[in-house]
């Protein structure tokens, strides 16, 4: 009966240990949560572009792209994150568009795109650097 006991135990152990082992560590709110702007990217078909992300900590995003004196668009959604990586999903308000989906890698005070299409944020894609 003992040994069933200590061989339950342990499997249980084992069990919860390899679950355990798939799961990323959440990166540390601190490390994303603010304001963070890039540089102001120039475009070819329109004005250059500048683009703002706020995360808060509760897990809120607003995503603001603006063409350089002419229009803003403003998104909001979510973001989550493990590792040094950061997902963002907006999406327009009052818009049926697909939402933006961003994959970001954290590098000190700079947040720069992971996955993108080129034809989208060109061949540099999109760093933004914390304000």
């Amino acid at each position: 009966m003992h040994s069933r006991l200590l061989l339950s135990a342990i499997l249980a152990a084992s069990a919860t240990a390899c679950s355990q082992q798939d799961k990323k560590p959440r990166l540390a709110e601190r490390a994303v949560v603010g304001l963070w702007r890039s540089d102001t990217v120039p475009a070819a078909a329109t004005a250059a572009r500048a683009y703002a992300l706020r995360m808060t900590s509760s897990g809120m995003a607003e995503f603001t792209s603006e063409n350089v004196g002419r229009q803003v668009t403003i998104e909001r959604g979510t973001w989550d994150g493990a590792d040094s990586l950061v997902r963002v999903v907006v999406r327009g308000e009052g818009t049926a568009a697909r939402p933006t989906s961003l994959l970001l890698a954290i590098r000190g005070n700079e947040l720069g795109l992971v996955e993108f299409d080129t034809a989208t944020w060109g061949a540099q894609g999109l760093t933004l650097h914390r304000r």
